[in-house]
């Protein structure tokens, strides 16, 4: 039972990070839109800033976790 609770949960957060993901590219591509990508351009710049926001977020969230833990770094280093 714990097991199924475990994987159900897995589950849940896999699903909420492909709609935010999903979410997160439509944002990207009328943001890309708006300032005057072709449609050819904006597949590639996507690509792009979704694998800059990835980087970020990991280095920003073992910044964060090293704050968190009392080690005094700064999330603006």
């Amino acid at each position: 039972m714990r097991m199924h609770f475990c994987f159900a949960l897995l589950l849940g957060s896999l699903t909420i990070y492909k709609q935010e993901l999903i979410l997160l590219k439509v944002n990207v591509k009328k943001t890309l839109a708006k300032y005057g990508y072709l449609p050819d351009q904006q597949a590639l710049a996507t690509n792009m800033v979704l694998e800059q926001a990835k980087r970020y977020g990991n280095e920003w969230s073992q910044k964060r976790a090293t704050y968190d833990a009392g080690g005094g770094a700064s999330l603006l280093d």
